[in-house]
């Protein structure tokens, strides 16, 4: 794509304020195509987490312009700012259909782009990412070859501006629909990390485990007539707690 053609207008404008672009081009890395940030001061490699290897918006479209060499336009994310961004791959058919992920899509109701490729997906949204997230999950898609990823720092994305048009124009302000999808993504995780946040007085069964250790103590015996159950049952009743399977 030249310069000219970039659909620049589409780029929300929240992006082009802060001063983390970069350039990018495609190299071919363990058989597979990689895309390459680029520092557009002196055309090396950029570094997701150094930002003298960063430019304005205006400084990257210059230099985009003067150096078809280069693929397009990329948004670096940190911890300083406020985005979040979620980038489906092999998503989309031949034709730009949802081959799987429109859920998702729906989901954020966000501004929502084409990937360079034509096959993926990003989405911009005002988010922070929960500290339990992972970064990917594989294995979407009837073919199970589609990934989705998460990030809100040390990554950048490749920016097209191919908004699809079914969504908003604008990066909306969705964190807790942003943290319902990673709590959906790496729901076991999730558990995990919040109960151990939580500590003992959050945990819900900490009264269940008090009322057996007393019965415990009482020494009850079961005679074979489920006396011991009976007496469990009603710790379960009293901590209001569900029976268990």
């Amino acid at each position: 794509m030249e310069a000219s053609e970039y659909p620049v207008s589409n780029i929300p404008e929240p992006l082009k304020e802060w001063d983390q672009w970069v350039g990018w081009r495609q190299i071919i890395k363990d058989d597979r195509p990689t895309k390459i940030p680029v520092n557009i001061h002196n055309g090396s490699a950029a570094s997701s987490s150094d930002p003298r290897t960063w430019a304005s918006f205006d400084e990257a479209l210059e230099y985009f312009a003067d150096h078809r060499e280069f693929a397009g336009l990329g948004f670096v994310f940190t911890k300083n700012d406020p985005f979040a961004g979620v980038d489906l791959d092999d998503c989309l058919d031949d034709n730009g259909n949802f081959i799987w992920g429109e859920d998702v899509v729906k989901g954020l109701q966000t501004y929502t782009e084409i990937s360079p490729s034509g096959h993926g997906v990003k989405l911009f949204v005002h988010a922070t990412k929960p500290d339990w997230a992972k970064c990917r999950k594989d294995g979407f898609g009837p073919l199970k070859i589609g990934k989705l990823e998460v990030y809100d720092r040390g990554r950048f994305f490749a920016v097209t501006g191919r908004r699809m048009t079914a969504f908003p124009a604008t990066i909306k302000n969705w964190q807790d629909h942003f943290s319902e999808i990673c709590d959906w993504l790496w729901p076991q995780r999730a558990s995990q990390l919040k109960r151990k946040a939580n500590g003992p007085e959050g945990n819900t069964d900490a009264p269940y485990q008090a009322c057996l250790s007393k019965m415990r103590a009482m020494k009850v015996t079961d005679h074979n007539d489920g006396s011991r159950r009976l007496f469990a049952a009603c710790c379960r009743r009293d901590c209001n707690r569900p029976p268990m399977a």
